[in-house]
């Protein structure tokens, strides 16, 4: 049995595939790497996890918290003025639905154009 040194992980792993001379570890890193997040993308993150909780135990709001951050997923990386806003704006939403008498989430909507 071929035990090799894992790179990423620091394993010594005996799970090996490859040839020979080029062998490669299968361990958990190769299934889930390692990913680095920036210091704002940990904020937002933080944020999400804060709001899953603070959602639990009023009904209808997790799906509507998922949606929300799924949306603005789509916002582009480099658009760090525009993320920096909604974090801001969700940290004070947070508050909102920390609040013992908060029972629904209100929203805005953009009216259908009329053609």
């Amino acid at each position: 049995m071929k035990r090799i040194h894992c790179g990423p992980c620091s394993w010594i792993s005996s799970n090996v595939i490859g040839s020979q001379s080029n062998p490669v570890c299968v361990c958990v890193c190769v299934f889930r790497p390692m990913s680095r997040h920036s210091k704002l993308q940990k904020q937002v993150l933080a944020l999400y996890r804060h709001f899953l909780r603070a959602g639990r135990d009023k009904p209808g709001f997790i799906p509507r918290i998922r949606d929300e951050f799924r949306e603005n997923a789509r916002i582009k990386k480099t658009d760090v003025m525009h993320i920096e806003y909604l974090y801001r704006r969700g940290q004070r939403q947070l508050e909102q639905l920390k609040d013992v008498n908060t029972k629904q989430l209100g929203s805005f909507s953009k009216p259908k154009d009329q053609s």
